[in-house]
């Protein structure tokens, strides 16, 4: 019989529940090692937005907060609870976060503890049993049309994202952004004075490179871009 390895692998795409927008990022690499019967509950933690936008997803200032909410949840419910953070879905003015757990681990204490550090911030907390793991591979593993599993989809590909900026500021701004998609900077430079838009920003990730989720991804850069006193001039990849 194969030994099943787990390696990390986070992405992000963009989808429709219910009609509704939503972005969801998830380890791709739990699935090679799903359902764990060592975890076999899921602990569910929503919190609401403070200042939704209109389309349901946090704005710029608040990004930073949610970050730092998420990464002290990741920390305490993986030392604390013996955690596997699977994922999570912002949709509808809230956050969701999916973290898998040994059975009947005391959880309500942890979050209340960690939440405690974000008073300005709601939330409610559930865990239901779920040893197949369905919450994991029905909710937020990507189906036909989202994000293709990297093994069988020929268009994922390493793809730079060419975005100029008016200022410096606007250009950190943006990149506060790119962890809701699974992009990284990899390049900055300020071109030559006297251009209307100075810095250039690339930013890199892997993800299809034709059908819809392409083209969300297009859309929302653009439009943190601009909103960030800047425009959006494309992608390409080494076939480019």
């Amino acid at each position: 019989m194969p030994v099943r390895v787990y390696r990390p692998n986070w992405s992000a795409y963009f989808t429709l529940c219910d009609s509704e927008a939503a972005v969801i990022s998830l380890d791709l690499g739990l699935a090679a090692v799903a359902p764990d019967p060592e975890r076999p509950q899921v602990l569910i933690i929503s919190i609401p937005f403070i200042h939704p936008l209109t389309s349901g997803f946090p704005d710029d200032p608040e990004l930073d907060r949610l970050h730092a909410i998420e990464d002290r949840l990741d920390e305490a419910v993986r030392e604390e609870l013996n955690s596997r953070f699977a994922g999570k879905v912002s949709i509808s003015g809230k956050r969701h976060f999916f973290f898998y757990i040994p059975l009947e681990k005391a959880f309500e204490q942890v979050i209340e503890s960690v939440m405690g550090e974000f008073p300005d911030y709601e939330f409610e907390c559930h865990a239901p049993i779920d040893p197949e793991w369905r919450h994991y591979f029905d909710i937020l593993y990507p189906k036909e049309g989202d994000l293709p599993a990297e093994a069988a989809d020929s268009s994922l590909r390493t793809t730079d994202h060419w975005c100029y900026f008016a200022t410096e500021d606007g250009c950190r701004r943006f990149i506060h952004h790119l962890r809701e998609v699974a992009l990284a900077p990899v390049h900055l430079e300020k071109l030559q004075d006297g251009k209307a838009f100075p810095y250039l920003l690339i930013v890199s990730g892997v993800h299809a490179t034709q059908g819809p989720v392409l083209a969300r991804l297009e859309a929302r850069l653009q439009a943190w871009v601009e909103n960030c006193g800047g425009y959006y001039d494309g992608w390409e990849t080494e076939e480019n």
